[in-house]
């Protein structure tokens, strides 16, 4: 027979129980900047079936959009690239990618440039169509002279140039910032099991629905598809970016063109590295020096890696196979 006591504390355990629910688990999607997003988190707060939160989640996008979008005429990249002279104002979420875009720009030596815009346009990359027929060095030279992230500066919500020929492309970096938003909107929900993802970078924090760290795969990087998985590494309050030349490129009279483009030379990479991957705590910089570490090349990019402390696995083809290869700072825990 249950005393009293015993009933009232079986009362009070089954209020418990009902008041924290078993955790679930939430996948939400939708578009962005061209490509997809998609959010899985785990969480065990009564949050409803997450309608409310993809609608947060896709305002963050669609903020991040709106201001550094190249196909949109009222954002703040399009209206820079119209500007003859001088300076723009500019949002909060343009001024950061801006100055960290400076920073890569410098510590890569040049080889991430948010100022090849005309190159992307000219090898058919951008807005306009693929290119009939391949530019010619001299139009290449000419397209050089007003690259360069030395051309454009910013200031406290001033985006400034010094020539009318100098347009900015964000499309490396955009999607690495959008992730690290999207994060900070679900941790200031107080959900910290999270994986994000648009247009394959990503963000991962805490543990998936079974307890363990989220896991993603790092393709093989084969021209056409499938791809196939080449490695799996695992993520907990950090991102990953890759970087490859066998997604976006197409073939032009029996050569194969990249949509990453060496900055030196603005033409597309010719060198043996398929695929960069970099792991670190912001998406924004991973995606970053994932871009520039493929147009730099497997010895000078991982020379820039080391030198900069960037955390980066390449696959690099050797004749009808690939091998691996990666800087100092790759953890060996990750795969």
């Amino acid at each position: 027979m249950k005393t009293l006591k015993q009933t009232s504390l079986l009362s009070i355990l089954l209020l418990l129980t009902a008041c924290y629910p078993a955790p679930e688990e939430y996948l939400l999607t939708g578009n962005t900047m061209g490509t997809n997003w998609s959010v899985k988190f785990v969480t065990e707060s009564l949050i409803g079936p997450g309608e409310n939160m993809s609608s947060d989640i896709q305002a963050v996008l669609d903020r991040v959009e709106s201001a550094m979008s190249n196909w949109r005429d009222d954002s703040d990249v399009s209206r820079f690239n119209r500007l003859s002279e001088g300076c723009l104002l500019i949002s909060e979420d343009t001024e950061t990618v801006a100055r960290v875009s400076q920073e890569i720009s410098s510590q890569s030596e040049g080889y991430f440039d948010p100022t090849v815009s005309p190159l992307i346009e000219i090898w058919g990359f951008g807005v306009a169509e693929q290119p009939p027929e391949e530019p010619d060095a001299e139009t290449l030279q000419a397209i050089l002279a007003n690259t360069g992230h030395q051309h454009f500066s910013v200031t406290e919500r001033q985006l400034c140039k010094n020539n009318a020929d100098l347009h900015l492309n964000f499309s490396a970096i955009a999607k690495g910032y959008a992730v690290d938003e999207v994060a900070a909107l679900l941790e200031s929900k107080g959900i910290n099991h999270f994986l994000i993802e648009v247009g394959g970078e990503l963000y991962g924090l805490g543990l998936n629905i079974h307890g363990k760290p989220w896991s993603v795969g790092v393709e093989t990087p084969n021209y056409g598809w499938p791809q196939g998985v080449y490695s799996v590494l695992h993520l907990d309050g950090n991102a990953v970016a890759t970087s490859g030349d066998y997604r976006n490129y197409y073939m032009l009279n029996g050569q194969h063109f990249s949509h990453i483009l060496n900055p030196r030379t603005g033409r597309p990479v010719i060198h043996g590295a398929a695929s960069v991957t970099v792991i670190h705590e912001s998406t924004m910089l991973a995606d970053g020096w994932a871009t520039a570490l493929l147009a730099a090349g497997p010895e000078e990019g991982l020379r820039l890696a080391n030198n900069a402390g960037i955390a980066v696995y390449m696959i690099l083809r050797e004749e009808d196979h690939f091998i691996s290869a990666q800087s100092q700072f790759w953890p060996e825990h990750s795969q």
